[in-house]
Parts: C-alpha cells; structure tokens; sequence
C-alpha cells in the first residue's frame, strides 16, 4: 500500500528476515550431514562402521539445534526490538 514503509529486501524478493531465517535452518542440516560424512570418512579409515557415523550425525543435531535455538532468539530479539527512543523503557 502507498502509507507503508518500505520493507527490506532481500534476493529474489524474500524479506531480509526470511533469509535470515532459512539460513539458520539450514544451517542446522548442513551441520548435521557434514558431520555424519566425517563419521563415514572416520569409520571408512578405521574400520569400525557404523560407531562414528551415528556418534557425530548426533553430535551435529545437538550442535546444529544449539545454534538454531541462539540464532533464533537473537533473530527474534531484533524483529521485536522497539523502532525508537529508549531501549531501556525509562524515559
């Protein structure tokens, strides 16, 4: 509408939080799956499949949902932080 203000933009469209926010998802998967392959190079050298491919898939989940939590509750404190004046609520 013609009255609101602009919002900021991101690639292709998406919103500046949208981004932020699949990124952070992301993240998490990536973590994830990039620990259970060194699992898999770790076990594939040492032969000892499948102990470190489940050990670290899980290490990533625990690492990867840790950050998401962090990145999330900061991604949301400054969605909901106040647009002016005083942060601290006294005037």
């Amino acid at each position: 509408m013609p009255g609101d203000p602009p919002r900021s933009r991101g690639p292709a469209g998406f919103s500046t939080s949208q981004v932020k926010a699949w990124a952070i998802a992301l993240s998490m998967v990536y973590g994830t799956i990039g620990f259970a392959l060194l699992g898999l190079l770790i076990d594939w050298w040492a032969g000892t499949s499948p102990w470190f491919v489940i050990g670290l898939a899980m290490l990533g989940l625990a690492v990867g949902m840790y950050r998401f939590i962090r990145e999330a509750q900061a991604l949301n404190r400054s969605s909901s932080r106040p647009r002016g004046g005083s942060t601290s609520g006294r005037e």
